[in-house]
């Protein structure tokens, strides 16, 4: 019977650096949680995010039900895009002690069980996005957003002729 001798000398392959010497910037960037949004510290607020690749583009789909678009604050600082919504004072909740409107003109709350939360989103655009050409736009609940890939990056079709 043959013994089977390891070699004990060699550290195990790390799937990350693998990757990282077949594809420098691809796939880490893909992996990188910062680059989804998905940083976000645990029990904060977070309005769910849809990301799909076309081949012009990345449509973002951010959900935040009952808001209106002027709600929304969207900002490119360097590579980092951020969306915060943060809600305004709701003057209709203001009631004197005996559960009455000061002005009596206002209807005051009997129930409210939910309220809407201020919540702070950041994706990484990374070199591949034109910034000059993202565009958003807020409907049914729902903020959208094309962040268009930079012209260089498009893959090009063609016909060919045959002679």
């Amino acid at each position: 019977m043959t013994n089977i001798i390891k070699n004990r000398n060699t550290p195990p392959a790390v799937l990350g650096s693998f990757l990282d010497q077949l594809f420098p910037q691809n796939v880490t960037t893909l992996l990188n949680e910062t680059f989804w949004g998905l940083d976000v510290p645990k029990g904060a607020p977070v309005a769910p995010v849809n990301i799909r690749e076309t081949a012009d583009d990345y449509e973002l789909e951010l959900a935040a039900p009952g808001l209106q678009k002027s709600d929304f604050h969207l900002k490119i600082e360097g590579d980092t895009l951020t969306i915060t919504y943060a809600p305004q004072e709701d003057l209709r909740s203001e009631t004197s002690q005996s559960g009455q409107n000061r002005d009596n003109t206002q209807p005051r709350w009997v129930r409210r069980e939910f309220a809407r939360q201020a919540f702070q989103r950041h994706f990484e655009l990374g070199n591949t996005i034109d910034r000059d050409r993202i565009s958003a736009r807020y409907e049914s609940g729902i903020l959208y957003l094309s962040l268009p890939k930079k012209e260089s990056l498009r893959p090009i079709a063609r016909q060919i002729d045959i002679h």
